[in-house]
Protein backbone atom coordinates (compact mmCIF):
# COMPACT_ATOMS: atom_id res chain seq x y z
CA UNK A 1 0.00 0.00 0.00
CA UNK A 2 1.48 3.56 -1.10
CA UNK A 3 2.11 5.77 1.66
CA UNK A 4 1.13 9.09 2.38
CA UNK A 5 2.92 12.33 3.02
CA UNK A 6 2.78 13.99 6.82
CA UNK A 7 4.53 14.44 9.73
CA UNK A 8 5.00 10.95 11.06
CA UNK A 9 7.68 9.54 12.23
CA UNK A 10 10.41 11.50 13.31
CA UNK A 11 8.61 14.82 11.95
CA UNK A 12 5.54 13.50 13.45
CA UNK A 13 4.67 16.32 16.41
CA UNK A 14 7.01 18.98 14.23
CA UNK A 15 5.01 20.65 11.46
CA UNK A 16 6.70 23.27 9.16
CA UNK A 17 6.07 26.71 11.13
CA UNK A 18 7.66 29.67 11.49
CA UNK A 19 9.92 29.49 14.00
CA UNK A 20 10.68 26.14 14.30
CA UNK A 21 13.31 23.97 12.41
CA UNK A 22 13.08 22.07 9.20
CA UNK A 23 14.02 18.60 9.86
CA UNK A 24 15.41 16.37 7.05
CA UNK A 25 12.78 13.99 7.20
CA UNK A 26 10.20 16.61 6.03
CA UNK A 27 11.84 17.31 2.55
CA UNK A 28 13.46 13.46 1.96
CA UNK A 29 9.52 11.77 1.63
CA UNK A 30 8.57 14.84 -0.98
CA UNK A 31 11.33 14.13 -3.24
CA UNK A 32 10.86 10.18 -2.51
CA UNK A 33 7.69 10.49 -3.60
CA UNK A 34 8.49 12.96 -6.65
CA UNK A 35 11.51 10.75 -7.88
CA UNK A 36 9.73 7.43 -7.54
CA UNK A 37 11.80 6.24 -4.69
CA UNK A 38 9.28 5.41 -2.45
CA UNK A 39 5.66 4.98 -3.41
CA UNK A 40 3.65 7.42 -2.05
CA UNK A 41 -0.15 8.67 -2.99
CA UNK A 42 -0.39 12.23 -3.98
CA UNK A 43 -3.43 14.13 -3.97
CA UNK A 44 -3.93 17.38 -6.23
CA UNK A 45 -6.74 19.82 -5.14
CA UNK A 46 -7.51 22.56 -7.97
CA UNK A 47 -6.30 22.45 -11.51
CA UNK A 48 -2.51 20.38 -12.64
CA UNK A 49 -1.20 21.60 -15.84
CA UNK A 50 1.47 19.63 -17.43
CA UNK A 51 4.23 20.47 -20.28
CA UNK A 52 5.35 17.61 -22.16
CA UNK A 53 5.07 13.87 -22.88
CA UNK A 54 3.26 12.05 -19.88
CA UNK A 55 3.58 8.52 -19.30
CA UNK A 56 0.88 6.92 -16.73
CA UNK A 57 0.83 3.33 -15.45
CA UNK A 58 -2.18 1.49 -13.88
CA UNK A 59 -5.64 2.56 -13.81
CA UNK A 60 -7.23 5.90 -14.53
CA UNK A 61 -9.94 7.35 -12.82
CA UNK A 62 -11.40 10.38 -14.00
CA UNK A 63 -14.65 12.08 -12.24
CA UNK A 64 -17.22 14.41 -13.14
CA UNK A 65 -17.29 12.04 -16.62
CA UNK A 66 -20.65 10.46 -17.09
CA UNK A 67 -21.02 7.91 -19.58
CA UNK A 68 -24.90 7.98 -21.04
CA UNK A 69 -24.71 5.06 -22.38
CA UNK A 70 -21.98 6.08 -24.50
CA UNK A 71 -19.04 3.69 -25.31
CA UNK A 72 -16.06 6.09 -27.20
CA UNK A 73 -14.27 8.34 -25.40
CA UNK A 74 -12.95 11.70 -27.11
CA UNK A 75 -10.17 14.41 -26.26
CA UNK A 76 -11.58 17.90 -27.39
CA UNK A 77 -7.94 19.65 -28.27
CA UNK A 78 -9.94 23.06 -28.69
CA UNK A 79 -11.35 23.01 -24.37
CA UNK A 80 -8.67 20.47 -23.73
CA UNK A 81 -11.27 17.83 -22.07
CA UNK A 82 -12.27 14.52 -22.19
CA UNK A 83 -15.69 13.63 -22.82
CA UNK A 84 -17.93 10.34 -23.86
CA UNK A 85 -19.59 9.88 -27.26
CA UNK A 86 -21.19 7.29 -29.09
CA UNK A 87 -19.51 4.44 -31.37
CA UNK A 88 -17.12 6.39 -32.85
CA UNK A 89 -17.99 4.32 -36.47
CA UNK A 90 -21.61 5.39 -36.15
CA UNK A 91 -22.00 8.94 -34.93
CA UNK A 92 -22.97 12.13 -37.19
CA UNK A 93 -20.80 14.79 -37.47
CA UNK A 94 -21.00 17.59 -34.75
CA UNK A 95 -22.08 21.47 -35.90
CA UNK A 96 -19.18 23.91 -36.34
CA UNK A 97 -18.59 25.73 -33.08
CA UNK A 98 -18.64 29.68 -33.73
CA UNK A 99 -16.02 31.37 -35.04
CA UNK A 100 -12.81 32.49 -32.32
CA UNK A 101 -12.45 36.42 -32.17
CA UNK A 102 -9.56 37.98 -34.06
CA UNK A 103 -6.05 37.71 -32.94
CA UNK A 104 -4.54 41.18 -31.99
CA UNK A 105 -2.26 42.77 -34.87
CA UNK A 106 1.58 41.93 -35.23
CA UNK A 107 4.07 44.44 -34.30
CA UNK A 108 5.69 46.56 -36.75
CA UNK A 109 8.28 45.24 -38.67
CA UNK A 110 11.65 46.53 -38.34
CA UNK A 111 12.69 49.30 -41.23
CA UNK A 112 14.75 48.62 -43.89
CA UNK A 113 18.75 49.25 -44.01
CA UNK A 114 19.78 52.63 -46.32
CA UNK A 115 20.65 52.50 -50.27
CA UNK A 116 23.71 52.69 -50.85
CA UNK A 117 25.57 56.04 -51.91
CA UNK A 118 25.72 57.32 -55.19
CA UNK A 119 28.74 56.75 -57.33
CA UNK A 120 31.19 60.15 -57.47
CA UNK A 121 30.83 62.33 -60.24
CA UNK A 122 33.31 62.93 -62.62
CA UNK A 123 36.60 64.57 -62.58
CA UNK A 124 36.92 68.43 -64.32
CA UNK A 125 38.73 68.63 -67.47
CA UNK A 126 42.78 70.02 -66.66
CA UNK A 127 43.08 73.92 -67.46
CA UNK A 128 45.96 74.19 -70.16
CA UNK A 129 49.22 74.79 -70.46
CA UNK A 130 50.84 78.29 -69.88
CA UNK A 131 53.21 79.84 -72.68
CA UNK A 132 56.73 78.74 -72.70
CA UNK A 133 58.94 82.05 -71.54
CA UNK A 134 61.27 83.84 -74.15
CA UNK A 135 65.20 82.57 -73.92
CA UNK A 136 67.69 85.15 -73.06
CA UNK A 137 69.97 86.62 -75.05
CA UNK A 138 73.52 85.72 -75.89
CA UNK A 139 75.97 86.89 -73.47
CA UNK A 140 78.73 88.73 -75.51
CA UNK A 141 82.30 87.49 -75.93
CA UNK A 142 85.23 88.03 -73.23
CA UNK A 143 88.19 90.93 -74.27
CA UNK A 144 91.59 89.18 -74.87
CA UNK A 145 93.88 89.64 -72.15
CA UNK A 146 96.37 92.84 -72.68
CA UNK A 147 100.44 91.51 -72.82
CA UNK A 148 102.82 91.70 -70.23
CA UNK A 149 105.44 94.40 -70.08
CA UNK A 150 108.75 93.54 -70.78
CA UNK A 151 111.53 93.70 -68.12
CA UNK A 152 114.23 96.49 -67.41
CA UNK A 153 117.60 95.76 -68.46
CA UNK A 154 120.30 95.21 -66.05
CA UNK A 155 122.55 97.74 -64.80
CA UNK A 156 126.05 98.03 -66.48
CA UNK A 157 128.56 96.25 -64.64
CA UNK A 158 132.19 97.85 -63.71
CA UNK A 159 134.40 97.65 -66.98
CA UNK A 160 136.45 94.46 -66.13
CA UNK A 161 133.94 92.20 -65.29
CA UNK A 162 130.74 91.72 -67.10
CA UNK A 163 127.42 93.00 -65.20
CA UNK A 164 124.56 91.33 -64.50
CA UNK A 165 121.45 90.45 -66.58
CA UNK A 166 118.34 92.08 -65.22
CA UNK A 167 115.31 90.05 -64.23
CA UNK A 168 112.33 89.42 -66.68
CA UNK A 169 109.45 91.07 -66.10
CA UNK A 170 105.86 89.78 -64.74
CA UNK A 171 103.85 87.68 -67.58
CA UNK A 172 100.91 90.16 -69.01
CA UNK A 173 97.04 89.00 -68.19
CA UNK A 174 96.04 86.03 -69.65
CA UNK A 175 95.95 86.78 -73.54
CA UNK A 176 94.00 84.21 -75.73
CA UNK A 177 95.74 80.89 -76.59
CA UNK A 178 97.10 79.91 -79.92
CA UNK A 179 94.25 79.16 -82.64
CA UNK A 180 93.15 76.12 -84.11
CA UNK A 181 93.82 75.35 -87.98
CA UNK A 182 92.24 72.92 -90.35
CA UNK A 183 93.30 72.67 -94.00
CA UNK A 184 92.15 70.76 -96.78
CA UNK A 185 93.18 70.72 -100.86
CA UNK A 186 90.68 70.32 -103.42
CA UNK A 187 91.07 69.20 -107.22
CA UNK A 188 89.16 70.99 -110.01
CA UNK A 189 88.30 68.31 -112.83
CA UNK A 190 88.19 70.26 -116.39
CA UNK A 191 84.32 70.80 -115.75
CA UNK A 192 85.91 73.47 -112.98
CA UNK A 193 83.59 70.99 -109.93
CA UNK A 194 85.93 70.51 -106.48
CA UNK A 195 86.79 67.01 -106.31
CA UNK A 196 89.10 64.35 -103.73
CA UNK A 197 89.37 67.17 -100.99
CA UNK A 198 92.33 65.71 -99.32
CA UNK A 199 92.84 66.88 -95.58
CA UNK A 200 95.94 68.48 -93.77
CA UNK A 201 97.00 66.65 -90.54
CA UNK A 202 100.31 67.17 -90.46
CA UNK A 203 101.22 70.20 -87.48
CA UNK A 204 100.49 73.00 -87.60
CA UNK A 205 96.75 71.45 -88.84
CA UNK A 206 94.64 69.80 -86.05
CA UNK A 207 94.34 66.37 -86.84
CA UNK A 208 90.82 66.39 -85.50
CA UNK A 209 87.82 64.84 -87.04
CA UNK A 210 85.74 67.04 -88.91
CA UNK A 211 83.28 65.98 -92.08
CA UNK A 212 83.13 67.63 -95.75
CA UNK A 213 80.10 67.26 -97.93
CA UNK A 214 80.21 68.18 -102.10
CA UNK A 215 76.73 68.92 -102.46
CA UNK A 216 77.84 70.89 -105.71
CA UNK A 217 80.45 73.34 -106.63
CA UNK A 218 78.34 76.50 -105.10
CA UNK A 219 77.37 74.56 -101.96
CA UNK A 220 80.20 72.71 -100.18
CA UNK A 221 79.39 72.04 -96.62
CA UNK A 222 82.02 71.59 -93.66
CA UNK A 223 80.91 70.23 -89.83
CA UNK A 224 83.46 70.67 -86.98
CA UNK A 225 82.00 68.27 -84.47
CA UNK A 226 85.30 69.49 -82.03
CA UNK A 227 84.46 72.77 -82.01
CA UNK A 228 81.84 74.97 -79.84
CA UNK A 229 82.42 78.21 -81.64
CA UNK A 230 82.52 79.30 -85.04
CA UNK A 231 85.74 79.93 -87.04
CA UNK A 232 87.08 83.75 -86.78
CA UNK A 233 89.09 83.47 -90.33
CA UNK A 234 88.24 81.36 -92.86
CA UNK A 235 91.02 81.64 -96.22
CA UNK A 236 91.32 80.15 -99.72
CA UNK A 237 93.88 79.88 -101.81
CA UNK A 238 92.99 79.10 -105.42
CA UNK A 239 95.44 78.18 -107.86
CA UNK A 240 95.60 80.10 -111.14
CA UNK A 241 97.81 77.37 -113.80
CA UNK A 242 97.97 80.27 -116.14
CA UNK A 243 99.66 82.60 -114.24
CA UNK A 244 101.02 79.53 -111.74
CA UNK A 245 100.85 81.54 -108.35
CA UNK A 246 98.12 81.60 -105.66
CA UNK A 247 95.53 84.15 -105.52
CA UNK A 248 94.88 84.64 -101.58
CA UNK A 249 90.62 85.03 -100.95
CA UNK A 250 88.46 85.61 -98.27
CA UNK A 251 85.39 84.76 -99.81
CA UNK A 252 84.54 88.51 -100.59
CA UNK A 253 81.77 90.36 -99.12
CA UNK A 254 78.63 89.07 -97.05
CA UNK A 255 76.22 90.16 -99.54
CA UNK A 256 78.19 87.57 -101.97
CA UNK A 257 76.89 84.84 -100.39
CA UNK A 258 79.91 83.05 -100.81
CA UNK A 259 80.59 81.86 -97.04
CA UNK A 260 77.26 80.93 -94.98
CA UNK A 261 76.57 79.57 -91.68
CA UNK A 262 74.04 77.33 -91.53
CA UNK A 263 72.47 74.50 -89.60
CA UNK A 264 70.27 76.34 -87.05
CA UNK A 265 66.85 77.60 -86.74
CA UNK A 266 66.21 80.99 -85.14
CA UNK A 267 63.52 82.05 -82.54
CA UNK A 268 62.46 85.49 -82.60
CA UNK A 269 61.49 87.40 -79.51
CA UNK A 270 58.52 89.05 -78.97
CA UNK A 271 59.79 92.20 -77.43
CA UNK A 272 61.98 93.90 -80.15
CA UNK A 273 61.32 90.90 -82.99
CA UNK A 274 64.91 89.84 -82.11
CA UNK A 275 66.20 86.54 -83.70
CA UNK A 276 68.42 84.43 -81.33
CA UNK A 277 69.84 80.45 -82.15
CA UNK A 278 72.62 78.78 -81.03
CA UNK A 279 74.88 79.08 -84.27
CA UNK A 280 77.79 81.03 -81.85
CA UNK A 281 77.10 79.02 -78.37
CA UNK A 282 76.95 75.25 -80.03
CA UNK A 283 78.94 75.46 -83.54
CA UNK A 284 79.49 71.92 -83.04
CA UNK A 285 75.56 71.03 -84.11
CA UNK A 286 75.97 73.65 -87.39
CA UNK A 287 78.41 74.26 -90.77
CA UNK A 288 79.72 76.92 -92.82
CA UNK A 289 78.88 76.48 -96.37
CA UNK A 290 81.41 77.86 -99.11
CA UNK A 291 81.02 78.79 -102.57
CA UNK A 292 83.74 77.00 -104.23
CA UNK A 293 83.15 78.42 -108.16
CA UNK A 294 86.93 78.67 -109.26
CA UNK A 295 86.48 82.54 -110.61
CA UNK A 296 85.54 83.13 -106.62
CA UNK A 297 89.12 81.83 -105.87
CA UNK A 298 91.02 83.18 -108.46
CA UNK A 299 91.74 79.91 -109.98
CA UNK A 300 91.62 78.86 -113.47
CA UNK A 301 92.77 75.76 -115.26
CA UNK A 302 95.78 75.96 -118.16
CA UNK A 303 94.39 74.91 -121.56
CA UNK A 304 98.13 74.09 -122.48
CA UNK A 305 98.37 74.06 -126.43
CA UNK A 306 101.24 74.50 -128.52
CA UNK A 307 103.56 71.95 -126.87
CA UNK A 308 102.04 73.21 -123.34
CA UNK A 309 100.26 70.58 -121.19
CA UNK A 310 96.89 71.28 -119.66
CA UNK A 311 97.26 71.97 -115.79
CA UNK A 312 94.34 71.46 -113.69
CA UNK A 313 93.69 74.09 -111.01
CA UNK A 314 93.39 72.85 -107.65
CA UNK A 315 92.12 75.09 -104.17
CA UNK A 316 93.68 74.92 -100.36
CA UNK A 317 90.53 75.86 -97.65
CA UNK A 318 92.15 77.17 -94.25
CA UNK A 319 89.74 77.52 -91.11
CA UNK A 320 91.52 79.21 -87.78
CA UNK A 321 89.33 78.32 -84.28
Amino acid sequence: MAKQLNYSGSAENNAISPGLTIRADHVTQSVDALTGVDAYDITVSGSLNITGPTSLTGSLSVDGLSEGGTNTLMWNSSTKEFFYTGSYGGGGSGTNGTSGTDGTSGTNGTSGTSGANGTNGTSGINGTNGTNGTSGTTGTSGTDGTHGTSGTAGSEGTHGTSGTTGTSGTSGAGGGGGATKYAVRFEYDSSGVPTSPTKITSSPYSSNSWTITINGVSDVQFEFGSENNPPFAVYAYGYDGVADDYKLSTFGTGDSALALGKGFTSTVLPSGNIAVNDFFANFSNNSVNLNLTQANLGAQRNPGGFGDPVIESHAYIIFAF
